[in-house]
Formats: structure tokens, sequence, C-alpha cells
């Protein structure tokens, strides 16, 4: 993926929702579509199926079809969940056998292979309610009743949004209160009588009287609205979610006994750090990696299968517990969790490496060293993993950060092969990450899309920028 269509992709992946966040990174096993996922996701919802039916369950505890509903409604609230919180309330705070067992820990697994592919069909606008949920076609009223799948799931789906509903928009907040509800009506109208009697009168007023031959015909044009429901639910959740990315206002919900939670647990949004490497008093004069031949030794026995796009992500996980200040791993790990919609968990990879990355090349103030060249081909994957955090952290509105990095890596490397000036000079132009397109849709570019005739046109206006350097 090149660096444009890189810059877009994660743009465009902040409009998705990584709605939960785990405590530690989780064991992503392979591509969503591939048939070892999906032999994977039938096991765990089997095995789920298994536990919420079962005869023993504790009373008042979800069914599976319960469950269903209140993932959905999880899967979509606009916050982030911590795994321990976004189980307790999945589980409605009511069942013993969610704590502290071996059976836990096996729950805790299949709990997040399921959960994660609700997530992805959320982020892909493609929600579906599985096999199991037809509605009757000669008698829709048939679905009130307490055993039907579909009235099980809306019960759930209430569930779960009451358990979020502080974290939706209130009182005209982007204008989504009347969608929302909308919404919240068609999906919950199977969970009692009652709720799509309310729902109806809100549709005809003379309700009573008419009644049940006109909410006949409503409860079936309801059905056929479902699934057209579910992704309006999805893509109001998405823009929600965005605006608060872009403003940095995240509520992290906590369980029924704790608060917001700890702010040293909670996701945050990207934020820029300056590491120092307070051994090192003065900047190194010139960096050149030097990888451990160890790690090395292990890279190579899977470089064949990363050039043919099938990175073994379980290997390059464990090198990268195993060998932390080798940096090969994290970059492809990285570009895997980012192409597969991880988007969490690949802030965490990158922002692990920038870390290691700066301890190893700043000195005790945070300076680079005065040459960090891509002409050294060791350099080159952390040249990649700083510029890639560079751009999270553009993107995410620590511009000043962005700002900071890039120039250090222009001062590090003047020839500068990944562009830092074009980035600085955008920044300075308070354009966007994605300043390429800006300047095509401003008429910057006029014909041949050429961004060095453009730096060398408006350079001139932030001399400061390139003082000492031949640019």
């Amino acid at each position: 993926m090149e660096s444009g269509e890189k810059r877009y992709f994660i743009r465009s992946c902040l409009h998705v929702l990584p709605f939960y966040f785990l405590d530690t990174l989780m064991t992503i096993k392979s591509d969503s579509q591939s048939p070892q996922r999906e032999r994977i996701v039938e096991a765990a919802t089997f095995f789920l199926k298994n536990f919420f039916d079962d005869p023993a369950r504790v009373k008042g505890t979800p069914t599976f079809y319960t469950f269903q509903g209140i993932a959905f409604a999880l899967a979509c609230a606009p916050m982030i969940l911590k795994l321990k919180d976004l189980m307790s309330m999945a589980f409605c705070h009511k069942d013993p056998r969610v704590d502290g067992d071996a059976q836990s820990q096996n729950l805790n697994k299949n709990f997040i292979e399921y959960f994660d592919t609700v997530v992805a069909g959320v982020n892909r606008n493609k929600p579906v309610l599985p096999p199991g949920y037809a509605l009757a076609a000669n008698n829709p009223f048939e679905v009130f009743q307490d055993n039907h799948p579909l009235s099980q799931w809306a019960q759930g789906f209430r569930e779960g949004f009451e358990m979020t509903r502080q974290y939706w928009p209130r009182n005209g907040e982007a204008d989504y209160d009347d969608r929302i509800i909308s919404c919240y009506n068609v999906l919950g109208f199977f969970s009692d009588p009652e709720f799509a009697d309310r729902v109806f009168a809100q549709i005809e007023p003379d309700a009573k009287r008419r009644r049940p031959e006109n909410l006949r015909i409503y409860a079936e044009a309801i059905y056929r609205e479902f699934g057209a429901s579910m992704i309006s639910f999805t893509e109001i959740a998405r823009h929600i979610y965005e605006i608060r990315l872009r403003s940095g206002g995240f509520d992290v919900l906590g369980s029924s006994s704790a608060a917001a939670g700890n702010a040293e647990d909670d996701f945050k949004p990207p934020v820029y750090r300056l590491v120092k490497n307070p051994n090192q008093k003065t900047p190194i004069a010139e960096f050149i990696y030097k990888p451990d031949p160890l790690a090395e030794a292990e890279f190579s026995k899977i470089s064949s299968l990363i050039e043919n796009n099938e990175p073994p992500v379980e290997t390059l996980q464990q090198m990268i517990e195993d060998f932390p200040d080798f940096f090969d791993p994290y970059f492809y790990f990285y570009e895997y969790l980012i192409n597969n919609d991880y988007i969490i968990e690949s802030f965490v990879i990158l922002e692990d490496a920038y870390d290691r990355i700066c301890l190893m090349i700043s000195d005790s103030r945070g300076n680079f060293p005065l040459r960090l060249e891509w002409a050294a081909p060791e350099n080159r994957t952390l040249i990649r993993l700083l510029d890639n955090w560079a751009e999270v952290l553009w993107e995410v509105g620590e511009v000043p950060g962005t700002l900071e990095i890039y120039r250090k890596l222009l001062r590090s490397d003047p020839a500068d092969h990944i562009g830092a000036r074009y980035k600085i000079l955008a920044i300075r132009l308070n354009l966007g990450f994605d300043y390429e397109n800006e300047l095509l849709k401003n008429g910057e570019f006029v014909n041949n899309p050429d961004i060095a005739a453009w730096f060398a046109r408006r350079k001139g206006e932030f001399p400061e920028e390139w003082e000492g350097l031949d640019v």
C-alpha cells in the first residue's frame, strides 16, 4: 500500500468504530473472510449458544438470542469499552459463570471471537440477523412470544441500548435524535406488545380502535425495514464516533461497580510524547540500525510469506514479544492490522514501536541523530514506522507532534525520501493529512499533480523551516 493510499485508508477507518479495547492486545488469527476464520467463528458461536442455552443458567440472564441483540447494541455504541466491562454488560452483570474459573477463560476467548465478528459486520455496514429470525407471514403477532428469536433479539437490543444510552447524543446534538429514536423503535418493536403499542400509537393515534389489523400491517412493514434500520443505526454511530474522535472527547463506560475506569487502563486517542534517552547526553552523530542477528534469522524464515502478502500473524506477534527492539515485525503487523480494520490495536503497536525507536536514537533532550539516513537500508523500517506514527498523530489532530517528528526527520536526512518537507509545508498552510487531495480540489494542481513544483512555489512563505537545508 502506497503512502497516499494508506493515509486515505486510515482516514476512512476512523469513520468506523473500534468500539472496544482489550486490556492486552488480542490474538488475531487470520483474515475475517478466510475459511480458518469462519471455522473459528462457528466454534465460538457454538460454544456461546451452549453456554447461554444451558438449562442450569441463572434465571434472568440472557438467552443466546438476547445476547446477540445486546452484542449488536454494544458494538454500535459510540464509546470505548474495556473487555471486562463489555463482558459484564453483555451478560447483564448477573451470571456468576463469567468470573474466575477455567471455563471463564474459555468464555473470554470465544466471546472475543464472536464479538469481533459483530463489530466487523457493523464496521462494514453489513450487520445481519442470524438464521432463525424469520417473521411468520400469516401471524406476525407470534413474534411477541417470549420464546421467539426475534422477540428475544429485540429485548436484548433494548437492554444493550439502555446500558449505553448516556453516550448517545441528546437534545439535538448533531441532529441525530429523531433518527436514533426511529431506528430504536424499529429494532426494539418486537421486544414486547406494550412497546409495540406505544410505537404504533405514534403512527396511528386511533390505534386502539384499529388494532389489530393495522398493527398487523405495521408489524410486517417494520420487519421489512429491519435490515435497513440496522444499517442506518451503524451509520449514525460512526458519524457520532468520528465527531468524538476529532474532538478527543471519549467517554469510557465502566462496569456497574466502578466509575468511568482507571485512566491508565482506558483507551485514549493517540497523543504526541517527547521520548528521551537519559543515557545519551548529546545527539548521536550518525545512526545506523544494527538488528539482532538471531532476530534476523527468525524473520528470514517468514519473509517469503510476507512477500506473498500472507503475513503469519501469530509469528509476528511472538517475534515482537521475543525481540522487542527488532522492528520489521512491528511494521508488517501494523500493516496487517490496518488492512483488516483493527484500528485501535494498530495504534498500540505503532506507539510501542515509536517509543522503542526513540529510546534507541534520541538523546537526553529528545533530539534525533544528526544523520538518520534512508540511504542506509538498515534504517528504512525505523523511518517508515516514524512516518506512520506522525501521520496517525496528524489525522487525530495532534498536529504539533506531527510537525515536530517531520522536522526532526528532515533535519536528519535532507535527501528526504519520505517527503517530510511536503508534509511540513502542508501543516504550515493549515492543510489536512490528505493535503494532496485538498490541493487538487482548490486548484493548486492545475493539470498534472506535481508536488515538487507546488513545494518550490510555496516554500518561501516559511523560510525558517528550511534554514540551513538545501531544499
